[in-house]
C-alpha cells in the first residue's frame, strides 16, 4: 500500500511540475532557476523516501538502473545544454524523471501493462524521451508539405545548399519581414550583413538558445528604416519549440502505454 500510494505521489508531483513548465514555457520561454532547482529539490525528496522499496528488488539492479537512467537522461541532456541546444530547465526535468522513476517496477503502474514481448526490461527514461520525440519528429511532415505547398518559390530561390533547404522545409517557414515584427518567439535563421551593395544575407539552420527574439526583429526593423529590406521582403524564421511541453505529453503517452512502442519495434525487427 505504501508503494503504491508513493507511486501516485510522484506521478502526481511530476504531472504538476510539467503542466506549470509547460505554461511558463509557452507563454514566457523561460522557467525561473528557483522553480527549476526548487521542483528538483521535490523530486529528490520523492526518491529518498522510495530508497526503501526499490531495494527490496536488490541492490544490483537498484545501482544499475539508477546510473543508467541518469546516464542516459540528465547527463545526456546536459550536454545538449553545454551545447545552447536546449535550455537548463530541460535538463532538470530530466533528471527529475529519472530519480522519480529509475526502476522498471513503474511499468506495471501504467495503463496498457501487459505481457512482456522484450528480454529485458528498459530504464523508463528511455522511453519518456522516445515519445517526447517522436511527437517532435510527427510536425516535421506537415511542415514539410506546408512549406513546399505555399512557398516553394521562396525556397527555390535561397542560395544555399540542397541540404540546408531541406533542413529549412522541415523546421522553417518564411514570413515577410513587416509580419515578423508583430510574432512572438520566432527566431531568425538569416544572419543579415550590412555592405557596400547593401545586405549580405546568409542562411543558418538553428539559433543559439540564448538568442533573444526580441533582439532579431529590432534588426528587422532597423534594416526596413535604412531601406536596406522592404517590409514585403520574405525572411526565413523558426519557432523555438518549448521542449518542456512534449516532455509532458511523452511522459503522459508513457503513463498511457509504456513502453509498447519499443516492444513492437522489437519485435518487428528481431
Amino acid at each position: 500500500m505504501y508503494e503504491f500510494s508513493l507511486i501516485i505521489a510522484k506521478i502526481c508531483y511530476i504531472f504538476i511540475v510539467l503542466t506549470y513548465f509547460s505554461i511558463l514555457d509557452i507563454k514566457y520561454r523561460d522557467i525561473p532557476d528557483k522553480y527549476a532547482w526548487a521542483s528538483l529539490v521535490g523530486a529528490i525528496i520523492l526518491f529518498l523516501f522510495s530508497i526503501p522499496i526499490d531495494l527490496k528488488h536488490g541492490l544490483t539492479m537498484f545501482t544499475i538502473y539508477t546510473l543508467t537512467s541518469m546516464l542516459l537522461g540528465p547527463l545526456l541532456f546536459y550536454g545538449l545544454y553545454k551545447t545552447d541546444m536546449i535550455g537548463g530547465a530541460d535538463v532538470i526535468v530530466v533528471a527529475e524523471l529519472a530519480l522519480l522513476f529509475p526502476l522498471p517496477t513503474i511499468y506495471k503502474y501504467t495503463l496498457f501493462a501487459g505481457t512482456r514481448i522484450m528480454p529485458i526490461l528498459l530504464p523508463p527514461i528511455l522511453p519518456i524521451l522516445l515519445y517526447t520525440n517522436l511527437l517532435i519528429a510527427a510536425i516535421i511532415p506537415f511542415n514539410i508539405l506546408y512549406n513546399l505547398i505555399r512557398y516553394k518559390n521562396v525556397y527555390r530561390s535561397l542560395k544555399t545548399s540542397l541540404v540546408k533547404k531541406i533542413i529549412l522545409l522541415a523546421t522553417a517557414k518564411p514570413v515577410k519581414a513587416r509580419n515578423y515584427l508583430t510574432l512572438k518567439h520566432r527566431y531568425l535563421l538569416e544572419e543579415f550583413k550590412v555592405t557596400n551593395e547593401g545586405i549580405e544575407r546568409t542562411i543558418r539552420t538553428s539559433f543559439d538558445i540564448d538568442e533573444e527574439y526580441r533582439d532579431h526583429q529590432k534588426l528587422i526593423r532597423e534594416l526596413i528604416s535604412k531601406g536596406l529590406l522592404s517590409p514585403d521582403d520574405y525572411i526565413i524564421i523558426t519557432y523555438g519549440i518549448p521542449y518542456i511541453v512534449p516532455i509532458m505529453l511523452g511522459t503522459l503517452l508513457f503513463m498511457i502505454f509504456g513502453d509498447l512502442v519499443i516492444q513492437y519495434l522489437f519485435l518487428a525487427f528481431s
